[in-house]
């Protein structure tokens, strides 16, 4: 029984599209824990001039991004700026890392920054849009993936974004084309479905989630899905024709 829970609960989670950026659980953000366990700055850090010294941090903070180290990272491109005032680009990253760390009020100032740097950056106003998104904020959510989908109308992942939360609120069929124009018909018709199974939607669900099938029969997530709603739709009506108890 955990077993088949497990596998629905991947079933219900997964859309077959990229999406902007992985949710992940929020951490409090406790920078003096990151002090304490004190990973040092890169060695020659120390004994280079300040700009050379902040470029070595930002090398050694992009690699430990991308290792998945985040609050180490955090602190280099943070001591970077210190050392190089120039070194302003760092806000771009630091926004995406402090939100990951459930810093939200320092991601949102670091946000701001990178805006007033960018203001036409597709890519930022999608990352902004993910923020308010995730924060519950819908309307701001939206605002800002028609934003990045104004200035870089192919950005695949803003209009991912944009559908997947315009699915939630139950306007499929904008969903629908939004999707579309990222994956692909099929794929768009599973997204849809997939997202109106999780919100409760099973009739309308099997019916995307059969179109879905039959312009693509191999989407997996789609076809268990769809077996799973079909067989809890028999399970309920072989319970309703069940004769009555005393």
């Amino acid at each position: 029984m955990a077993r088949a829970a497990s596998s629905l609960a991947g079933v219900f989670g997964g859309l077959i599209a990229i999406m902007a950026m992985a949710a992940e659980p929020a951490a409090t953000w406790r920078p003096w824990r990151i002090f304490q366990r004190g990973r040092p700055h890169p060695a020659s850090s120390q004994e280079l001039p300040p700009r050379q010294a902040a470029a070595a941090c930002i090398a050694t903070a992009r690699q430990l991004e991308q290792r998945g180290h985040r609050r180490e990272a955090i602190l280099l491109y943070e001591r970077a700026r210190q050392l190089d005032p120039s070194q302003q680009q760092v806000c771009r990253s630091l926004a995406v890392l402090y939100d990951l760390e459930g810093a939200h009020a320092e991601a949102w100032r670091e946000y701001q920054r990178a805006l007033q740097r960018w203001p036409r950056d597709a890519d930022l106003w999608n990352d902004i849009g993910y923020y308010h998104d995730l924060r519950h904020n819908p309307t701001e959510a939206e605002r800002c993936y028609r934003h990045a989908l104004g200035l870089a109308p192919a950005h695949s992942r803003a209009a991912v974004n944009l559908a997947t939360l315009l699915a939630r609120q139950g306007r499929w069929a904008e969903a629908y084309d939004l999707f579309a124009r990222a994956v692909g018909p099929a794929a768009a018709h599973a997204n849809v479905g997939l997202i109106m199974a999780r919100e409760g939607h099973a009739s309308q669900a099997v019916m995307a989630l059969q179109r879905a099938l039959a312009l693509d029969p191999t989407l997996s997530q789609a076809a268990a899905m769809l077996e799973h709603l079909e067989g809890r739709a028999v399970a309920l009506n072989r319970v309703g024709d069940a004769p009555g108890g005393r």
